[in-house]
């Protein structure tokens, strides 16, 4: 059930709701991690500062361990460029993300043979954690 609040319709108990107020707070410039936002220019179309416009564009909101994702991460929250991704896939589309699927499966089958985590992670310019988590499937399928 919405609730009228000031003119826009918030529903505070609804997961799209809070990822609406996420955005928004993201391109403040007095959120913590506006530099990575706001302060590299993402802004928020017009018409999705109204949470009813954003909601009706987005559609409901997947579940349980779903966020809000920009598909072109310079792009702007925008109805083009936005959708409902498991953290998965946001990390997989976030900017420090520089592997390929395949480079992902040579680590994978390297890693699993035996070679040295921390070496294979030079080589891509990972982390041997990050090496770790490709071989047993908690980054890339």
């Amino acid at each position: 059930m919405f609730v009228e609040i000031h003119g826009e319709a918030k529903a505070p108990q609804s997961r799209r709701y809070r990822a609406w107020c996420k955005m928004k707070e993201r391109c403040s410039p007095n959120n913590k991690d506006w530099k990575y936002y706001g302060g590299r220019g993402i802004t928020i179309c017009d018409e999705w500062k109204s949470f009813l416009t954003f909601a009706e564009d987005m559609g409901s909101h997947p579940g349980p361990g779903w966020t809000l994702d920009r598909e072109n991460n310079d792009g702007n929250y925008e109805p083009n460029n936005c959708r409902w991704a498991t953290r998965k896939t946001q990390t997989r589309n976030s900017r420090q993300t520089t592997l390929t699927d395949e480079q992902a499966n040579i680590i994978r089958r390297r890693r699993l043979a035996g070679e040295n985590g921390a070496a294979i992670g030079r080589e891509y310019g990972i982390t041997r954690q990050m090496v770790c988590d490709i071989a047993h499937g908690n980054n890339w399928i």
